[in-house]
C-alpha cells in the first residue's frame, strides 16, 4: 500500500534532518501527511502530533493505523493559546510548523479560490501565524530546529515571517520557494531556522 503525497510536500522532508530517539512535535499535524513524511524517513523519532481540530486528527489516526505507525502522542491543542497549559514545560528536539495559510500555492489546482481570496484574509492568515510562532517557539530546544512550512506563494506568509521568527530568536539556516508549477504540483515554502541561545 502506498500514500501518494504532493512532489512539493515530499521536498520539504528534506529539511527535517531528525534523529532516532529525538522528540519532534508537528504542531498543526492536520490529517498527518508531514508526520507520515517524518515516520517514514525517521521512524525512530518520538512523535507529538497536535491540531485545534479533533475531527481531522480522527483523520491522522485512521492514516497512521493504515501506515502501521502506532508509537504517537496526539493532542488537541488550540496554538493561538499558551500550549504550555497542555504541555506543561515539555520541550523538543524539533518542531515541525505547517501553519495555516491561504493556501495561494494551491490555486493552480483550485483556482476559484483565487475569486474568495482578500487582503484582509492575507493579513489574517500573517497575524494567525505570527501568534503561532511565537507560542510554539516556546517549546524547542536550544540549537534544534523549527520547520516552517506553509503552501502559500506569498512573501507576507513566507520571507516575512522568516524575519519575525529572527526576531523571536531564531536563525535562518536555509529556506526555499518549492515552485510546483514546474513540476505540476502546488507551490509551498520551507524553512529551516534554528533556536539561538538565550
Amino acid at each position: 500500500m502506498y500514500e501518494v503525497q504532493d512532489r512539493s510536500s515530499q521536498q520539504t522532508g528534506d529539511y527535517f534532518e531528525a534523529k532516532a530517539g529525538e522528540k519532534w512535535w508537528d504542531a498543526c499535524a492536520a490529517s498527518g501527511g508531514k508526520s507520515l513524511l517524518l515516520m517514514q524517513t525517521y521512524p525512530g523519532v518520538n512523535l507529538l502530533v497536535s491540531d485545534v481540530r479533533s475531527s481531522i486528527l480522527r483523520n491522522l489516526d485512521e492514516r497512521f493505523e493504515k501506515a502501521a505507525i502506532k508509537d504517537y502522542r496526539r493532542k488537541i491543542i488550540d496554538l493561538t493559546k499558551d500550549p504550555s497549559i497542555i504541555l506543561g514545560n515539555d520541550t523538543f528536539d524539533g518542531i515541525i510548523l505547517d501553519a495555516p495559510c491561504s493556501g495561494s500555492g494551491t490555486w493552480g489546482r483550485t483556482p476559484e479560490m483565487m475569486q474568495q481570496f482578500s487582503e484582509g484574509k492575507l493579513r489574517y492568515f500573517v497575524d494567525l501565524q505570527r501568534r503561532i510562532l511565537q507560542n510554539v517557539i516556546r517549546h524547542l530546544k536550544v540549537n534544534k530546529p523549527l520547520i516552517y512550512i506553509t503552501c502559500s506563494v506569498y512573501g507576507a506568509e513566507n520571507e516575512e515571517q522568516v524575519a519575525f521568527a529572527e526576531k523571536l530568536g531564531l536563525r535562518l539556516e536555509r529556506a526555499t520557494l518549492l515552485k510546483g508549477y514546474e513540476n505540476r504540483a502546488d507551490t509551498m515554502f520551507v524553512a529551516r531556522l534554528i533556536k539561538n541561545p538565550l
